[in-house]
């Protein structure tokens, strides 16, 4: 028998408390599986600083270019991965490349050089092109044998758009990988230089 003195609440039923239980369990599980992907992650971005401290760039990269992947809004892991892929990449700047420059009819053959701070053009046709990071709007290679450049030469002239030029790569192709790594550094440094 059971009172009903206003203000008590009335006692549970077994099966309305086992629903309670089951939601409590559920939610706690929902947590854990929370905690554990997010301690994941940051254990392993922890796992690639080290291993970039350690002076295991590679291992780094390879961890990084994984959860980025997986969180590509992880800012922090794509800020480490600019600096260890910058890292990676030093030793081989400058690197140069014969290439066909394609016109609109025709072609002209010259070295393109890809550097710390910018690309540089050299051809009897055309002289010396040379551009900072800054004045690059996008660069892209569809393959490994071509690099295409949208410069912001009509920018800088008070036009709208920009520039494009193709090259063909002829003394070799650039890997995928060191592209990766050039454009990650190009990424980087001109986001260090756009105001926010």
């Amino acid at each position: 028998m059971t009172s009903s003195v206003p203000g008590t609440p009335r006692p549970l039923l077994p099966l309305e408390r086992s629903k309670i239980i089951a939601m409590g369990l559920g939610l706690a599980l929902i947590l854990a599986l929370w905690f554990h992907s997010e301690l994941g992650r940051e254990m392993r971005l922890w796992g690639a600083g080290r291993a970039a401290s350690a002076g295991e760039l590679t291992k780094s990269e390879a961890t990084l270019e994984t959860l980025l992947e997986e969180y590509p809004e992880l800012g922090r892991a794509r800020t480490l991965i600019a600096t260890v892929s910058a890292e990676l990449l030093a030793p081989e700047l400058p690197m140069e490349f014969s290439v066909r420059h394609n016109h609109r009819l025709g072609h002209c053959n010259g070295t393109l050089t890809l550097g710390d701070s910018g690309i540089q053009y050299v051809s009897r046709k055309h002289g010396t092109w040379a551009w900072d990071f800054d004045q690059i709007q996008s660069m892209h290679s569809s393959n490994e044998w071509r690099i295409t450049l949208s410069t912001r030469e009509d920018e800088m002239l008070g036009l709208v758009g920009s520039k494009r030029y193709v090259f063909e790569l002829q003394s070799g192709p650039v890997e995928h990988q060191t592209w990766k790594r050039y454009e990650r550094m190009f990424d980087a440094k001109r986001a260090a230089r756009s105001p926010e």
